[in-house]
């Protein structure tokens, strides 16, 4: 389930992106994400979230195993996107329907994420949070009550990302 991380993997930030463009240009990033689910000995059927008839095209056109240089180069990339993202959100939602403060957790975490990568860029993110903010549903206004972190299916720490969020914009940004 889930071979893409609910699209994280379909948009690799950049240096990973050009690992896998060398490999083959016209090759999709999803594509890499549900061959290397499809090569696992284990893994019989491979179930992915597809949003256009795009996705499925090429979801279905990528059936053959990873070479053994091709999984090499993914761990590189691998290696890349674990060192770039901050808090391994896939957005998927489900944390935001039980929270009794609204706070759209998934975008906060987006928008942590590409400040983390982009430290330079704060000046442009920071404006963006501050409207998020405005009219409430901020990473201040949670209430610890992790019902969150109860129906994340990666199981993060949210209260705790939360707290990091609103530490990297609150402090330094107001």
């Amino acid at each position: 389930m889930e071979p893409v991380k609910g699209g994280a993997l379909a948009a690799l930030p950049e240096k990973a992106g050009r690992l896998l463009e060398k490999l083959s240009p016209d090759a999709s990033q999803a594509s890499y994400a549900i061959r290397f689910a499809e090569s696992l000995p284990e893994v019989e059927i491979v179930l992915s979230g597809m949003n256009t008839m795009e996705q499925l095209l090429d979801n279905l056109a990528c059936r053959q195993p990873l070479t053994e240089y091709e999984q090499s180069v993914l761990f590189e990339a691998a290696g890349l996107l674990r060192n770039s993202i901050a808090v391994p959100c896939t957005g998927c939602g489900y944390c935001v329907s039980g929270c009794p403060k609204k706070i759209h957790i998934p975008e906060y975490f987006r928008l942590y994420n590409e400040y983390k990568q982009n430290p330079g860029d704060g000046w442009k993110i920071a404006p963006v949070y501050q409207n998020m903010t405005a009219s409430g549903g901020g990473p201040a206004d949670c209430i610890g009550c992790k019902k969150c972190e109860g129906s994340c299916p990666q199981t993060l720490p949210i209260t705790k990302f939360l707290s990091d969020v609103r530490e990297a914009f609150d402090d330094r940004h107001s």
